[in-house]
């Protein structure tokens, strides 16, 4: 059958609205096509042009990039964690540190993203550098890492909504199955955004980018206005070291403190996942990464330095009823009406993070199905062309997260230990391209190709040879300077060793059965379950292949 007629079968089944299957669209010739900057557009796709819309401008994607960060309303959600470990300091030191460190690996993805755009991000670049392992394991600890993240964004969102229900009615006690029901309501509004209102993801983020930075003004003028002539002092603000955790020592507490920032910037990688989505990825993508990090590093740091100079007594907001110390601060600054007024801000900013978060997860399980590396690829891996979004893969989404939010009523410390992996698996993949890229360049040095081939049924663990359709030659549209780019890698790499093991360390000590920090056992867990489905899956993978 020619490319032609192939293309027409494409274009009859879009028209439909019906679900496009991955049997479908394996038989459909690759198209590649024009961006609006007249360059080719470089899709990396093992099912054809043209499957999800192209919907996102580079606004938007720039919009997205910030929106699914969030990042001074996450990091207002984490601070009481990093007052109590190393008290106001670490919440500007730790943003300069971390935002530092999270542009390396920005720099560190931003180059392959532009080469090998594909909803399977990390995956995608790993696969045509180094071998089928290695992106197989970086697919699942991608698209866990957004699961366990979307749980995370849920949880956020649910605090906010019931420090508000808390400021209206003083009298209410908030239980632990409040929380667990309040996570699967959200997750529930999250499908129906990320499935149902998928079209419109360019302008729900234009409009939450907007309101998110015009709100964050309202904020920071409002704590400078109500807290004029009680300024803190500097030193209580960027000097003083609090250390109510128990460790012997202040530098444990105060890295542990300055992770929070880390958890607060995670999931700059999300426009990587829409890349097919966007009419010149090559382009729009780097913007949407760099755009977005930038914005929101800059923002965060800016809303840290009014925080600190204007927070009340450490103890009457960390010990607040409604859950939520960011309220009980705003309620101290003005009255329990405006309090719930300002936290409309974080509220809505959030409902529309968490959709986009969601949105991510679904996108890499479609992905990984196309490539046959997932249970039932078949049935997950389809598009709703009704209303273009992988609903299926959605709705898996949606099921996840419901039952992570029950863990909520049985075991918090589990349940904390879940939506803190996110950082460090996002992280370990952001390594894996790090170390991809060093040693792509080392065999180019070298005069060794930069990806092998090896047979498609082939593969074993651990080995780095690469199933494509070429040498994964190394030319990204957007290059940054050399020494630069390797700075970038090695940082990423050191930065994630760091955070893998001060992520693990328990909070507070001695350590109990209560404050236990079970991160590790589900890192761990969670390098298991690829490990374990390449034994089934190892001959069905096929990898995402670039034309």
């Amino acid at each position: 059958m020619s490319q032609e007629k192939k293309m027409a079968e494409s274009s009859k089944h879009l028209s439909s609205g019906a679900e496009i299957t991955v049997s479908e669209l394996d038989r459909q010739a690759p198209v590649s096509f024009v961006g609006d900057g007249g360059e080719e557009a470089r899709l990396d796709h093992t099912t054809g042009d043209g499957v999800l819309g192209k919907k996102l401008s580079t606004l938007g994607a720039i919009a997205l990039g910030y929106t699914s960060l969030s990042t001074w309303i996450a990091y207002s959600a984490s601070a009481a964690t990093a007052l109590a470990s190393g008290g106001a300091n670490v919440l500007v030191w730790g943003m300069i540190i971390v935002g530092v460190c999270n542009m390396a690996a920005a720099i560190t993805i931003a180059e392959p993203a532009s080469q090998f755009p594909n909803a399977s991000g990390q995956a995608a670049w790993v696969y045509r550098l180094h071998g089928r392992y290695l992106s197989y394991l970086t697919s699942w600890l991608v698209l866990l890492g957004y699961i366990f993240l979307s749980v995370a964004a849920q949880l956020i969102t649910t605090v906010i909504l019931l420090a508000m229900i808390n400021l209206t009615f003083p009298s209410y006690v908030i239980e632990t199955w409040h929380v667990s029901v309040s996570i699967v309501c959200t997750a529930a509004f999250s499908f129906v955004v990320a499935g149902i209102a998928s079209k419109l993801v360019s302008r729900l983020n234009v409009f939450a980018f907007t309101w998110s930075v015009l709100g964050l003004v309202v904020v920071v003028l409002t704590l400078l206005i109500q807290s004029r002539g009680q300024y803190n002092t500097v030193e209580f603000a960027l000097v003083d070291i609090v250390n109510v955790s128990g460790w012997g020592n202040n530098f444990i507490p105060w890295v542990l403190g300055l992770s929070q920032a880390a958890l607060s910037t995670t999931a700059m990688d999300v426009p990587t996942h829409f890349s097919e989505e966007m009419a010149n990825p090559a382009r729009q993508v780097p913007i949407a990464i760099f755009g977005g990090l930038g914005t929101s590093v800059v923002v965060t740091l800016a809303y840290a330095f009014v925080l600190v100079f204007t927070l009340p007594e450490l103890d009457a907001i960390i010990t607040t009823s409604t859950g939520f110390p960011f309220a009980e601060m705003l309620r101290l600054k003005t009255s329990r009406s405006g309090a719930i007024v300002l936290l409309l801000i974080p509220l809505v900013s959030f409902l529309i993070t968490s959709a986009d978060v969601a949105m991510a997860a679904s996108r890499c399980i479609y992905g990984f199905s196309r490539q046959r590396g997932f249970p039932l690829s078949t049935f997950f891996g389809t598009v709703n062309t009704r209303f273009d979004s992988p609903l299926r893969a959605g709705l898996l989404v949606l099921v996840c997260q419901s039952c992570i939010g029950l863990i909520y009523i049985g075991n918090t410390a589990a349940f904390s230990a879940i939506i803190s992996v996110p950082t460090l698996l996002l992280a370990v993949s952001y390594a894996i391209v790090a170390g991809v890229c060093l040693a792509a360049r080392y065999r180019a040095g070298r005069g060794e190709p930069r990806g092998a081939t090896a047979d498609k049924q082939g593969g074993s663990m651990g080995s780095d040879s690469s199933e494509g359709d070429g040498d994964g030659a190394w030319d990204p549209p957007f290059k940054m300077p050399k020494w630069l780019t390797i700075s970038a890698n090695l940082l990423t790499i050191a930065f994630t060793v760091l955070l893998c093991v001060f992520l693990s360390l328990p909070p507070t000590w001695p350590v109990t059965s209560a404050n236990m920090n079970y991160t590790s056992a589900f890192l761990v867990g969670s390098f298991a379950i690829p490990a374990v489905c390449w034994i089934r899956y190892r001959h069905a993978y096929q990898g995402p292949l670039v034309h």
